[in-house]
């Protein structure tokens, strides 16, 4: 559910309707589907595409490729690549790249050789 203020004009002969009355109603908006929405701060990048870390259970996590869509108060749109209800990381997702781009290095990473 979420709350916002519309202005609408509504037929009132009769004044039944009174300026300032608050009233509850529904909207159904044509071409709108529900969105699915992950933190923004969940959605890093890797190999230079957005990606999110997701949970397999236990201490396993896996960066998956994304496809975001619109951005918003801190929230992004997924298009494709995440499904409904499964488990994501946003807080310490940071941690999880390091540790994914350090495991990827070789023995002779950073030696300069």
């Amino acid at each position: 559910n979420q709350t916002v203020t519309v202005s609408v004009t509504i037929p009132n002969q009769d004044g039944t309707w009174r300026p300032g009355l608050f009233v509850r109603g529904e909207a159904a908006l044509a071409g709108q589907s529900s969105a699915l929405l992950v933190p923004a701060e969940a959605i890093l990048e890797l190999d230079a595409k957005p990606v999110v870390f997701v949970h397999l259970g236990g201490e396993a996590f896996a960066a998956r490729a994304i496809r975001t869509g619109r951005q918003s108060n801190g929230v992004v749109e997924i298009l494709s690549g995440l499904t409904e209800g499964e488990k994501i990381v946003s807080a310490g997702a940071f941690t999880l790249k390091a540790v994914k781009e350090v495991s990827g290095m070789d023995s002779h990473a950073g030696h300069g050789h």
